[in-house]
């Protein structure tokens, strides 16, 4: 909401809620499901870990602090331990070790909420485009997920959401920062899905005219630098 409205009111509320989590749901790479009266639950679930996962990319979209995208890959890394379904993909919903149902399912249904899986695939390909790494498990997850679609697309949105992404992927935009200064303001101006890296001024990428600079890809295909958006 703050990226669309530019209210920062909704910004502090999810900082401060990130804040609780990491406070009273985790342990390290654990994550609990729920908190009550000074104690949390046992153990945490795959959605538990992918809504998470996701809230964190955005805050790092929001705030250009790049201590919420190692978090949220530090969090991935654990979910493909804890989840990850090695032989035929997916993430199943509880820890493949420690099965304590009669079966462990996959979810799949995005309903009212998105299912695990789909967040899952969201987050892999935002993380891929950003970071470049995860590629092998992201295409084995779209394999999963494209075969549990076919029969019913309008029940599987937020996975469709994550395939286009994966196939028409945003822009990625390199920001040349000249003064530490800039990046307050900074992600108010950018483009709202765009993949954004911030680096300072060194031989790979140079200011341009001393202001801070943008270098912006898309489909292979780079623009001249500028210094605006």
């Amino acid at each position: 909401m703050y990226r669309v409205t530019k209210n920062k009111e909704y910004l502090d509320i999810a900082l401060n809620a990130q804040e609780f989590i990491e406070e009273n749901l985790c342990n390290g790479l654990k994550l609990y499901t729920s908190f009550r009266n000074g104690k949390h639950s046992d153990k945490g679930f795959l959605d538990d870990y992918a809504f998470y996962i996701a809230s964190l990319i955005e805050l790092y979209n929001s705030t250009l602090d790049k201590e919420f995208l190692k978090k949220a890959e530090s969090f991935l890394n654990e979910s493909i331990k804890q989840f990850w379904d090695l032989e035929n993909g997916g993430f199943y919903l509880c820890k493949t070790e420690s099965m304590e149902l009669f079966i462990n399912p996959k979810e799949n249904y995005d309903g009212a909420m998105p299912s695990g899986n789909s967040v899952m695939t969201y987050n892999l390909v935002r993380l891929y485009q950003q970071t470049e790494r995860y590629g092998e498990i992201l295409n084995k997850q779209l394999e999963y997920m494209l075969s549990q679609v076919q029969n019913y697309p309008a029940g599987h949105s937020m996975f469709l959401f994550a395939a286009i992404l994966n196939e028409n992927p945003p822009e990625h935009i390199t920001v040349v920062l000249k003064n530490e200064e800039d990046l307050i303001e900074l992600p108010e101006n950018l483009p709202l899905l765009a993949n954004i890296s911030v680096v300072n001024d060194g031989e790979e990428y140079k200011l341009i005219n001393d202001k801070t600079t943008y270098y912006v890809c898309k489909n292979n295909i780079c623009e001249p630098p500028k210094n605006y958006i």
